[in-house]
Order: structure tokens, then C-alpha cells, then sequence
């Protein structure tokens, strides 16, 4: 292991409180009489460069000669790598560069401790010593600390730490598995340097693929150049059998590494994917197709290979004498005529030759030639309603052992279960018939079914089974009640259990359960012309279809409303008219939020730009007049929160430990991402689900500690929180983290967003 010291060649001192002026010359960082703050750059010679080119690195770590002068405690310094060059000799406290906030070093110094050089935490990271050696570093010292600069005695430095020998790559082989002794095999892998562990990765000079038959010691060697990613065997150098193999690289330093040993199996061709299989029914009387399969046993290629020739053998189970039948060329099945087999059961067998010689013999495979009784099963319609005014599947099973399909089936229907009348006759083996519409009235109804086997046999009749046959509802007749700005209409309609209307508006009531047969809008809707349409929902679940109607909708103005809003962390309204309303809704963004007899209102929930309107109301009449839309913006200047249901004044929160303040707002939408069978990849689905919380940090110094105090009080309240960037949260306050010392008070809090139906119940 190697280590290599490296000072700070220059350095230039911010002072927050002369933000404008340059101090580039000065050695000394002052976190006691002042708020210093420094950058530190890097010149390494060439010398330095090579010691650590190449090579790992371990870690890096910071030497800042320093003292802390407060009187007990501890404090630090906070180090991290610059983003971008700097001009030392213009940089000031108000121009100074952004800092690399991913990565950082803490120095700390007890108050007890001597002058001297304080170390601290280690980060080992390559790609932050470019950035070191590239930009520099940028240095924030706690209360409390004096540390020199570049320009001082004692320079900064830090300390890194790398592995002697120079960096080898990652190998990775990439096929396992099984090989086909007669085909030439490539041998694949992959490599990698290790990201950012490497000051400078080298270049590979070649690669060699080692490979041995597993359980011996004598390796055999195939080089490959750099850049080659595999390399390909010609067949029959691999033994049948394990065989284990590894890569190995070298770089242009001169360093090796080699993978991990890998394995895989050399075998000959086998003949697979027999049909029919062991234990299945071929007739006696039919003709029988014979398929097989010769493959090549490699994992990532397991195809078919075309053999010279075969030979198909069967015999009776049990009996010793083999029949034999030629199977010329490249054929891979082949069909026995009809009553060549006589007995009940009888095996068979594949011997198959390649063209390369080898050959390859499947097991004995026994068949039964004897026929099985089906066993009919009802499937669809059963225990469901079904429409029936359409055509409706009617669907069966034919259950039988040997696997043959059905060669007919018989339907029959009943309207008590006990009387059967023939619904149909299927010929063939289609397992469903399509009843035509208006066959079934409605009711409970029952129907039946039996299948035939090959031999013509039939089953036993299944079990009955039962369904309910109905009909859609009428179409709702409908009769405008009144026109005015919330219009009243009512419908008749008969079995309904539910309704569903719309507006051509856009509105949708979605389902209403119940018998009621009137409606009246639950908004005031603009004069106009609208159509109105109705639909029913009977006991079974089904629609009636769409009864319309025109809907015209006109109202008397009222008289004029003036409209005044002044804002801050919230809105308030105020308004003035001469007209006699009995009371007053308040709209935002045209939603209706408010419902009121006093002229002002107080809308804590807004955020951001909203335009508000003011609708003056009648108790008599769905007349109304309206106010002239005022938009605003919502913001308050800085994080507020209040209680929203004790209705308290707004609790400002200006302060926090962090001199740059950050809110987290976190917002999530309800996208699952599943596995679908079939697909290589997945699919999203969806949701108008939504997240969001809203994170604050805040601190008072001791002075302040009623409004401290205030805050604790709002736990297990529901509260609003906003800030001065447009975000809001409102939610209830269930957890406080709160800490302390001798200078501030300080809390943190998370809000998680939580659903609120704003529009209002203008009838409540």
C-alpha cells in the first residue's frame, strides 16, 4: 500500500462580512472573530501524477493545521470539492464558486486541544481527486476555529492512500451451461474497471482463455487480443463431458487478473420432445402421427439438428419382438397407419443417426390404444346473469383420460329444472355454442350437456345448471321542472336501482343508488342551452339506454357585487353591494369553497395564482348576481404554518440552522410497474392516486422562544404549511423533532399531504 502527501499550492480567504473584497494573500482562516471561509487548489507535478496513475485509490484524507479557541466543545471544518475553476486573486465572498455537496470531509478540534494538524474522515473516490487536483476545495469553518491557509507556515495537505500495484479489470464470463459435442462453441465475456476507483484506468494488451476438463490439472490456453470479447472452438476440441474455463487479462503495465473458473457440460445429440407421450391414448382404428425431435444439447442454442436417418420401433408392452420401420432422409415424424396396433398397449422408440456420424436412442415410451368414457362439465353460463337480448356463449368441458377430443355434444334447456327440452347439437370438437338472442326469457333458467368420445360413446348428462336470463330497462322519459340558474328535472323509469346522468357540459353525477327520480344541480350553471341525459340501472346490473333532453337555463341578474382581495400568506375578500342576497358563495378557480352571509371571507388554503369571484344568492330563488373576477397570487415571503382548525393567525417561520435554507417537497404519483407473463419487460399501470409531503426546518434563538413554543403546540393538529416557493401541504402535525443548545432552538417536521374536499355542499 503507498501513500502520497500533497499540499495546498495556493488559497484565497472569504470574509462574510467585507463580501466584495479579495483576500488571496492572506494565511490565515478565521472562524472566531469572523465567518472566514476558504479555497484551496492543487498543483501536483508530474512526479506525483505518476506515483498514483493507475493505481487504486484507497483513501483521501485532509491535514488542516488549526486550533479551536472557544472555551470548550468541539468544532470543524467542512470540506468539499469545487465544481468549476476559480480566479483566486478576484474571488470574493459574494462571487464564490459552487461547491461538490456529494462529497465531504469533516475536520474536527476539540477546545482542549493544541495547535496543530487536525485529520479527519477518509473518502476514497478517484473521481473526487480529479476534482481536487482540477478545480480545488472549498472550506467552511465551524465557530471557533483558526486554521492556516496555503500562504501560511503549515499548509494544508492531504494524504492519499493507493494500492501498489497498478489496476487490473473486472472479468466476467458470460455462457455456462450445455454444449453440443459436434458444433464449434464460442466463449464470451465482459470486463470492466471498477468506476471511479481508478486514478486513470490502463490499457489492456490481451487476453487469454484458459480451460481444463474438470476434476484434471493440465490447463490449455487460446490467446485473444485486446479487444476481442470472445473466441470460438472449433468442434472436438472439448471432450464430452465438465469442462471449467477462465479468462485472464493483462494490461500494458504488466498486471494480470483472471475470472473466476466457469463451467459447462459437452454432450452428444439426443432425440427429444417425443409425441405421443408416455402414457397417452392412440386409437386403434385411426391413423397416428409419431413426432420427434434431435437437438443439439447447447444452452443458448438448443436447436433442432437434421439427422441422416431414423428408425421408429414399437413393440407390444411385454412382449419381446421389435418392429422396425425405416425412416429415410431428414424426416423427424411419421404417421402408423390405421390398425397397425392391436393390442391395448405398446411401447415405441426413436434410434436416430446424425450426419456426422453419432447416433442417439430414446427410452421405451408406452401408449394405451383403449378408449375412455368422457365426462361432460358445464362451464359458462353458471350461477351468472346473462343479457338476453344478445347472443350469449354457452360453454363445456369434455373431460376424458386418454386426451382425445370430442367428436359431438348435446344441449338441452329447461325452465324448472325437471322438464328438458333440446337447445342444440354440436358435430365436432367445438366446446361451446353460441345461443342466439331472445332464446331465453326472463327467469332462472337450467341447461345441460353430454359429449361423445372418438368410439362415438357418450357421457353421462352433466350436472343442471342454473342461470338468471334478463332484460335491459325502459328508457327514462324526462321532464324539465325549472330553467333557472340551479335547473330541476325529473324522469320514469321502471326497475331502476340506480341512475346516472350528464350534462353536455362535461358534468357527471357517476352512479346514484336508490329509486330517487329527480335531480337538481348541485352548482349554478351559466345561461345556455345544455342537453340533459338519463340512464337506469336495473336489480341485474344493466343499463337502460340514454333518455335526453333539452335543458335551457336562464336567470335574473342581481345587482352588482364589487369585489376587493388583499394577500399575503392568505387571501382575504371583501366585498360590497347594494343588493338584498340572503348569502354569498365564494369561488375559486370556479370551485365553489365557501358559502356565507357575512361580506368577507378568509381563504387560508390558497397558494400561488388563483382568481376569485364572488356569487351574491337568493333563499327563494336560483337567481344570483356575480362579482368581476380578481386574480391574485398567493405567497407568503416566508415558511408559515397555522392551525386550521382553531382557526389561528399564521406562525412565521424565518429561520434555520442553514445559512442556504432548503424545503423538501416530494411528490409521487400511483405508477406500479408489474410483470406480465409473455412480456420481456413491464408494463405501468396507473393510478389517480397521489403523494406528497412537504419537509420544514426552522430555529428561534432562545429569545423567541414563545413562538417555539407555539409551534410544539400545533402536534396532533391539522395545520397548513406553505412556503415562500408556491408549495402547500395541509395535514396533520403528528411528529416534532426538536433539538437544542446554548444558541437556538431548532425543529424539524414533515407534512404528508392529505385529501380535502374543498367544493362545497351548496345545500347544506
Amino acid at each position: 500500500m503507498g501513500a502520497l502527501k500533497i499540499y495546498a499550492s495556493d488559497s484565497a480567504v472569504l470574509r462574510y462580512d467585507t463580501p466584495n473584497a479579495n483576500y488571496h494573500s492572506s494565511d490565515l482562516l478565521d472562524g472566531y472573530d469572523r465567518q472566514d471561509e476558504m479555497i484551496l487548489t492543487f498543483a501536483p507535478t508530474e512526479m506525483q501524477i505518476t506515483k498514483i496513475r493507475y493505481h487504486k485509490i484507497t483513501a483521501i484524507t485532509w491535514y488542516i493545521y488549526g486550533q479551536n479557541k472557544k472555551s470548550s466543545g468541539t468544532s470543524g471544518l467542512h470540506i468539499n470539492p469545487l465544481k468549476s475553476t476559480v480566479d483566486l486573486a478576484a474571488v470574493t465572498y459574494a462571487t464564490k464558486p459552487d461547491a461538490d455537496r456529494t462529497t465531504s470531509w469533516a475536520v474536527f478540534a476539540e477546545a482542549s486541544e493544541a495547535a496543530g494538524y487536525k485529520n479527519g474522515t477518509k473518502k476514497e473516490n478517484a473521481e473526487t481527486l480529479r476534482k481536487l487536483f482540477n478545480f480545488g476545495a472549498y472550506v467552511t469553518a465551524d465557530y471557533g476555529i483558526v486554521a492556516q491557509t496555503a500562504k501560511g507556515t503549515y499548509k494544508p495537505y492531504i494524504e492519499i492512500d493507493y494500492e501498489d500495484e497498478t489496476a487490473t479489470p473486472y472479468i466476467y464470463p458470460t455462457e455456462e451451461g450445455t454444449r453440443a459435442s459436434e458444433k464449434d462453441q464460442t466463449l464470451g465475456w465482459t470486463w470492466a474497471w471498477g468506476a471511479g476507483e481508478n486514478y486513470g484506468d490502463p490499457q489492456i494488451s490481451g487476453f487469454a482463455v484458459l480451460w481444463r476438463t474438470k476434476g484434471t490439472s493440465t490447463t490449455h490456453t487460446i490467446t485473444a487480443g485486446a479487444g476481442q470479447k470472445h473466441v470460438t472452438v472449433e468442434a472436438g476440441t472439448f471432450p464430452v463431458g465438465k469442462i471449467e474455463w477462465a479468462v485472464r487479462a493483462t494490461t500494458d503495465q504488466g498486471a494480470t487478473s483472471t475470472s473466476k473458473w466457469s463451467e459447462f457440460a459437452v454432450e452428444n445429440p439426443k432425440v427429444t420432445y417425443m409425441s405421443p407421450g408416455s402414457g397417452a391414448y392412440t386409437p386403434k382404428h385411426v391413423a397416428a402421427l409419431f413426432t420427434w425431435d434431435v437437438q443439439q444439447q447447447d444452452w443458448y442454442s438448443p436447436a433442432s439438428i437434421t439427422p441422416a436417418s431414423a428408425t421408429l420401433q414399437w413393440r407390444v408392452t411385454g412382449d419381446a419382438t421389435v418392429h422396425s420401420i425405416t425412416v429415410s432422409g431428414s424426416k423427424t415424424s411419421y404417421t402408423v397407419p390405421a390398425n397397425t396396433f392391436a393390442a391395448e398397449s405398446v411401447d415405441w422408440r426413436v434410434t436416430a443417426t446424425t450426419a456426422g456420424g453419432l447416433t442417439a436412442t430414446s427410452e421405451w415410451i408406452t401408449l394405451t390404444t383403449t378408449e375412455a368414457k368422457p365426462t361432460a362439465r358445464t362451464v359458462s353460463p353458471v350461477g351468472i346473469v346473462i343479457d338476453a337480448t344478445i347472443v350469449n356463449r354457452f360453454e363445456w368441458e369434455h373431460i376424458i383420460e386418454t386426451g382425445t377430443q370430442q367428436s359431438k355434444a348435446d344441449l338441452q334447456k329447461s325452465d324448472d329444472g325437471t322438464t328438458w327440452y333440446t337447445l342444440a347439437t354440436v358435430s365436432g370438437s367445438d366446446l361451446y355454442y353460441d345461443v342466439p338472442a331472445d332464446t331465453f326469457s326472463s327467469g332462472t333458467k337450467y341447461w345441460r350437456v353430454r359429449t361423445y368420445n372418438t368410439d362415438a360413446t357418450p357421457s353421462d348428462w352433466s350436472g343442471r345448471a342454473e342461470f338468471i336470463a334478463i332484460n335491459s330497462p325502459s328508457t327514462p322519459a324526462i321532464a324539465v321542472k325549472s330553467t333557472g340558474g340551479r335547473p330541476n328535472i325529473t324522469w320514469q323509469s321502471t326497475e331502476q336501482e340506480a341512475y346516472q346522468l350528464t350534462l353536455s357540459d362535461g358534468y357527471a353525477t357517476g352512479t346514484v343508488f336508490g329509486t330517487a327520480k329527480e335531480w337538481r344541480a348541485p352548482r349554478y350553471l351559466a345561461d345556455g342551452t345544455y342537453t340533459v341525459r338519463v340512464r337506469v340501472q336495473n336489480q341485474y346490473g344493466l343499463w337502460s339506454e340514454w333518455g335526453g333532453a333539452t335543458l335551457p337555463v336562464t336567470h335574473a341578474e342581481g345587482e352588482a357585487i364589487d369585489l376587493f382581495v388583499t394577500v399575503g400568506s392568505e387571501a382575504l375578500l371583501r366585498w360590497a353591494t347594494n343588493g338584498s342576497y340572503d348569502f354569498y358563495i365564494v369561488e375559486r378557480d370556479g370551485v365553489a369553497i365557501a358559502k356565507t352571509t357575512d361580506p368577507t371571507y378568509t381563504d387560508k388554503t390558497s397558494i400561488g395564482t388563483v382568481t376569485y369571484r364572488v356569487r351574491g344568492c337568493y333563499a327563494d330563488s336560483y337567481d344570483y348576481g356575480l362579482s368581476d373576477s380578481r386574480t391574485v397570487t398567493v405567497r407568503p415571503d416566508t415558511n408559515v404554518i397555522c392551525d386550521l382548525e382553531g382557526g389561528g393567525e399564521w406562525l412565521e417561520m424565518r429561520l434555520s440552522e442553514t445559512q442556504m435554507r432548503a424545503n423538501n417537497c416530494n411528490r409521487t404519483s400511483g405508477i406500479a410497474v408489474i410483470h406480465l407473463a409473455g412480456l420481456a419487460y413491464p408494463v405501468e399501470e396507473r393510478s389517480e392516486t397521489r403523494d406528497l409531503t412537504m419537509t420544514v426546518s426552522v430555529a428561534w434563538p432562545h429569545k423567541q422562544a414563545d413562538q417555539a413554543r407555539a409551534l410544539e403546540l400545533l402536534v396532533g393538529k391539522l395545520v397548513c404549511v406553505k412556503d415562500r416557493y408556491g408549495s402547500m401541504a395541509i395535514g396533520t402535525l403528528s411528529s416534532l423533532e426538536c433539538n437544542a443548545d446554548a444558541a437556538m432552538l431548532r425543529y424539524a417536521f414533515t407534512i404528508q399531504h392529505t385529501n380535502r374536499e374543498e367544493e362545497i355542499n351548496l345545500d347544506s
